[in-house]
């Protein structure tokens, strides 16, 4: 913006930590499973607190740990009149300038190289087309790195997938 590099999210990722959605999850496995109104409520406490809201986990085949989904209607109507997930999008607007760069990116970006990490390697990074391969590098390598997980343990890295798209805005004028 003028000239200044900032970074504005036009997203935010939903988890089971959300309390809304946290609201909704445990609602329907509360149904699921015949849980008392204070066993879901507790549930329910001990989600939005999570400090690994990664780790949470719907109790389907293999866990699921987005709440959000727009194309899976198996989980949306899991439990009748209790859906796990939600496909209702949210839509954020943001004014833009000519010459602005868009970083079109996945939570394997977003979830595990901090923000600062990103900007610094945007300013850092010589070319624009060299910007999404340098972020990828640079997210799969601090995955890579030794990390403390929430027990205090050592982990030998973890990771994800990373997909980055760049983008870099021109607008015709008449």
């Amino acid at each position: 913006i003028n000239g200044k590099l900032k970074s504005v999210p036009l997203s935010y990722v939903h988890d089971w930590s959300h309390p809304k959605d946290a609201k909704r999850a445990t609602a329907a496995i509360g149904k699921q499973f015949n849980l008392t109104a204070e066993g879901i409520a507790s549930m329910k406490m001990n989600w939005i607190s999570a400090t690994e809201p990664k780790d949470l986990r719907f109790p389907v085949k293999g866990g699921l740990n987005v709440s959000r989904d727009l194309g899976c209607n198996a989980l949306k109507n899991y439990i009748p009149e209790h859906p796990a997930i939600s496909s209702e999008p949210k839509i954020t607007c943001e004014d833009i300038d000519d010459g602005d760069f868009i970083i079109l990116c996945c939570d394997g970006l977003k979830d595990y190289f901090p923000e600062k990490g990103i900007v610094e390697t945007i300013k850092t990074t010589g070319q624009f087309s060299e910007i999404p391969s340098a972020l990828a590098q640079a997210a799969l390598n601090h995955m890579s790195e030794p990390q403390i997980d929430r027990f205090g343990e050592v982990e030998n890295g973890y990771g994800d997938n990373v997909t980055v798209i760049g983008c870099r805005v021109h607008f015709k004028h008449p």
